[in-house]
């Protein structure tokens, strides 16, 4: 009985340590599209990512705008046209929109990559009005030639489905001259100088920066840059630039102050294998100011676990003589423009004042954020903020957390059968 037991517990453990790396490994998709007519074409990507979301966000790339006289195939969501549309969900209906050029009719040619025989998902292309669905991955020729007339739009679907929610780990090992595993993705050879930018200028004023870009690869890339978040304030000398194998550029960019103080966050991406992001916060002020305000994150709370606390030093100085009542309003925004905690304050300032104050991080999940303060006065505004990061959040489901509580519930449960199959033990009589 006891070996019985010990073997149930034995195969139970196996199962869940099988499960255990099953779970943790998800499959993308990744599917490029190319649109030919004559000598014009275009493309779009579409691509899964466990922190995108399905509408509109910071990994989505736009379409740039083309005149009629030159193609353009995008991925339509939200009234918006990408040319590269992340999202998080394994299966998934995308529109397309392939536009034909003026003065082009013929065939426009059709093609995808990225889609192998060991696909973990399906593809089928379909057209609005044409009958035949194609499935992307089992046609040998990876082509489709549909006609098309002159300055006419191409409404394409295509459908990812069947889509694997677990896949199994491929161990490499080698001896000998040579060895066996799994494909994997082009690491990311983009290095950015570095992870933040915090901009303090005037309303409508022009503030200039640059950061540094490099190829730490060993193969020549093209990188693009964009920004998420921060409409038309950012603006660059390039947006797209070719880097050879261990080579550094310097892209400066120009940023025009909104016309409104206050505090805005948004994003440089910069794109090669993977997205690489720059954080941003713009401290507007008011032109002429009567107060200066800091508020400051210590170093060693820069980066905290979920429900610590946000500590934080506040220090206001008056310029001159000024003795006002100020309104300090305090919020933690992150850096896709959301504000996800206020706070606000009335208090009489004749002089410097420094003070801490603390804040919750009880409905903060896991991500970066910046915590904002905005002194507001008769006439006026200053603004300042400081960044830090919360690691772990109750939103996340840590897999191997729960799978290592699941474990020890099985052992536990292994402990009781083993008990309750135990024989008792009798005394003899004499």
């Amino acid at each position: 009985m006891k070996k019985r037991v010990l073997s149930l517990i034995i195969s139970i453990l196996l199962c869940f340590y099988i499960s255990l790396n099953l779970v943790c490994s998800l499959s993308d998709v990744n599917l490029r599209i190319t649109g030919v007519i004559g000598d014009y074409s275009s493309q779009v990507n579409l691509i899964t990512n466990d922190n995108a979301e399905s509408g509109i966000d910071a990994y989505d790339l736009q379409s740039p705008g083309y005149p009629d006289t030159q193609s353009n195939f995008y991925s339509s969501i939200s009234s918006q046209s990408l040319a590269v549309d992340f999202w998080d969900e394994s299966e998934r209906d995308l529109n397309l929109i392939y536009d034909v050029p003026t003065g082009q009719s013929g065939y426009v040619v059709f093609s995808w990559n990225d889609i192998s025989s060991n696909a973990d998902y399906t593809a089928t292309f379909s057209i609005t009005g044409d009958v035949t669905n194609l499935d992307m991955k089992s046609d040998s020729d990876n082509q489709y030639l549909y006609p098309a007339s002159d300055d006419s739009d191409i409404y394409i679907t295509i459908n990812i489905d069947n889509v694997a929610t677990t896949q199994t780990i491929t161990t490499t090992t080698t001896s000998g001259g040579g060895g066996g595993g799994g494909g994997s993705a082009k690491p990311e050879t983009i290095k950015l100088s570095q992870e933040f930018i915090d901009v303090y200028s005037a309303i409508d004023k022009i503030k200039t920066r640059q950061i540094e870009v490099y190829n730490s690869g060993n193969d020549t890339i093209i990188a693009s840059l964009s920004s998420y978040g921060l409409g038309n304030y950012i603006s660059f000398d390039e947006n797209n630039i070719e880097l050879k194998p261990g080579e550094r550029k310097n892209i400066n960019f120009r940023i025009l102050s909104p016309k409104d103080p206050g505090i805005y966050t948004g994003k440089i991406l910069v794109r090669g294998n993977t997205i690489q992001e720059i954080l941003v916060s713009l401290n507007i002020n008011t032109e002429d100011l009567l107060f200066d305000v800091g508020i400051s994150i210590p170093e060693s709370s820069k980066i905290i676990n979920f429900g610590d606390k946000i500590s934080s030093q506040i220090t206001l100085i008056p310029m001159g003589e000024a003795r006002l009542d100020v309104t300090l309003n305090y919020a933690v925004k992150d850096y896709t423009g959301k504000t996800l905690l206020t706070e606000s304050e009335t208090i009489l300032v004749e002089e410097q004042k420094n003070f801490k104050k603390d804040f919750s991080s009880m409905n903060l999940p896991e991500g970066k954020y910046i915590l904002a303060l905005e002194l507001i006065y008769p006439n006026g505004v200053a603004t300042s903020s400081s960044h830090f990061e919360i690691k772990s959040g109750k939103t996340k489901f840590d897999m191997r957390f729960i799978a290592l509580a699941l474990l020890i519930a099985v052992v536990i449960l292994g402990i009781l059968i083993g008990f309750a199959f135990k024989k008792p033990k009798y005394k003899k009589k004499k």
